[in-house]
């Protein structure tokens, strides 16, 4: 099934985004669908996109507003999806608001990588009782235009068990494409230390790299407690914010990495196991189906210092055989996605 009149939708356009590779796919699937972008954050369009009709629907929006959700509804509702057959939203969470009008019936599908992390992953017990019941009716507006989305397609595991309790319907998964000419399992690149991500967790991991002598690289900026700041440990080092090439180039020389828990969805997990690089992860990060019998890495079950350490000690000296764990995950491909896809069109599962 091929709609005549197609809007592929996206949050922004940013250079090595982990989402372009699954957008770019469904370009190619559908040759003649409009583009649309809520911004731009690349210096200029790629070709694939700039010789297509594409509209940026809040380019003066400052980025920072994109955690306003009452902005982003006021924004999607100005998109003029009547004029369209069908909707395909590929998003974090940004473009679930699209608003039909009454004598219009475009069918809405939005492929779904993270919950709006401001809105679904805040601390309530941080705020006061304003903010807890602003919070909350900011969360039934979100899921009562949700209703409207004739199909929602999930990235991951995590999120697709979320997304069902939430919107209490069945929500198929469809793992995404990774960018293959940045993530690749790199032979000759020798395995020198350990990768962390941020997350919730990730001050336990930190006092434990800093009771042994293991190198760690932690992609985030250097945020120091008092236990740091005396100790001073010269084996851990801070990436700052990063592109996401530069993260490839040093997944490529990683141990394993280490992926705790999670208030922000990303690939970078998946992207790892395309790099060959063992995962161990959080069940916030959705891996459960790649990790579960201990081939690829391992899935925490406590994250504990007692676990933690027991992983240091098990990769410290393993050597990664990084072509066979890329091979585990090689049918996540372009045929496989495509095929996924399909079947949410043709039977929306």
């Amino acid at each position: 099934m091929v709609a005549k009149r197609v809007l592929l939708l996206q949050d922004w356009y940013e250079e090595n985004d982990l989402l372009n590779p699954s957008f770019f796919a469904l370009l190619e699937y559908f040759p003649d669908a409009h583009i649309g972008l809520l911004k731009n954050f690349a210096a200029t369009l790629p070709d694939t996109l700039a010789q297509r009709r594409t509209e940026l629907y809040a380019a003066r929006l400052p980025r920072k507003n994109l955690d306003n959700l009452e902005a982003l509804i006021k924004i999607q509702s100005e998109i003029p999806i009547a004029d369209y057959d069908l909707v395909i939203c590929n998003t974090r969470g940004y473009l679930c608001h699209l608003r039909r009008e009454k004598n219009s019936h475009p069918r809405i599908i939005v492929y779904q990588h993270d919950l709006l992390p401001f809105l679904w992953r805040a601390d309530t017990e941080k705020l006061n009782s304003q903010k807890a019941a602003e919070l909350l009716r900011l969360q039934e507006l979100d899921l009562e235009f949700a209703a409207g989305i004739d199909v929602i397609v999930a990235a991951n595991f995590a999120l697709k068990t979320t997304l069902a309790a939430m919107h209490r319907r069945t929500v198929p998964l469809a793992y995404p494409l990774v960018d293959s000419d940045l993530f690749f399992p790199d032979t000759e690149a020798e395995a020198e230390y350990f990768v962390a991500t941020d997350s919730v967790d990730l001050e336990v991991l930190l006092h434990l790299f800093a009771c042994v002598k293991d190198k760690l690289v932690v992609l985030r900026e250097y945020r120091p407690d008092k236990f740091f700041r005396e100790l001073r440990p010269d084996n851990i080092f801070y990436t700052g914010d990063l592109p996401m090439s530069e993260k490839a180039y040093y997944l490529a020389g990683a141990k394993a990495l280490f992926c705790g828990e999670t208030r922000t969805l990303d690939h970078l997990p998946l992207a790892a196991l395309k790099c060959g690089i063992p995962v161990i992860a959080h069940p916030t990060q959705g891996m459960h189906e790649f990790l579960i019998d201990g081939e690829l890495g391992a899935e925490l079950e406590t994250g504990s210092a007692d676990e933690l350490i027991r992983y240091i000690r098990l990769y410290r000296n393993h050597i990664p055989d990084r072509a066979k764990i890329a091979g585990e995950v090689e049918w996540l491909n372009r045929e496989y996605f495509l095929r996924r896809w399909r079947k949410v069109l043709e039977h929306g599962q």
